[in-house]
């Protein structure tokens, strides 16, 4: 996770089955408030400041058996006026690949002060981090 002005995290998709599959679009996210009930949506964007899709419009990602995709979620660091403090930090998230309805809950404090941001699934596993 990076600790600028719009933190982020990447989340990685792996196909498990022993086929290759396609994942189109946004995942959906949800953050999770304190007690790990669904807060809030994100909303969806090409990029975030860490990095997305430069091109703006999300590839179609096939993905080998064993192999990975991902996507960024991202956040803000500093309070949105008139906030003077941010809100507690997300617990976790649900995520759900693009394309299905089942969602995965994914654990760890996420701090955003302004709600959250995903990017479009991308190849491998960093999320199309911009170097």
């Amino acid at each position: 996770m990076s600790v600028s002005a719009q933190p982020a995290v990447v989340v990685i998709f792996t196909n498990t089955g022993d086929v290759p599959c396609t994942l189109f679009g946004y995942p959906g996210v949800a953050g999770l408030d304190i007690h790990g009930n669904p807060e809030t949506n994100a909303f969806r964007s090409p990029t975030i400041i860490e990095g997305g899709v430069q091109s703006g419009e999300p590839p179609t990602v096939v993905i080998a058996d064993g192999g990975h995709a991902s996507a960024l979620i991202g956040g803000t660091a500093n309070p949105v006026e008139p906030a003077t403090a941010c809100p507690a930090p997300y617990i976790g998230f649900l995520v759900t690949p693009p394309g299905t309805t089942t969602s995965t809950e994914v654990r760890g404090q996420f701090p955003s002060c302004a709600g959250l941001a995903v990017t479009p699934v991308v190849p491998g596993t960093a999320g199309g981090v911009f170097s």
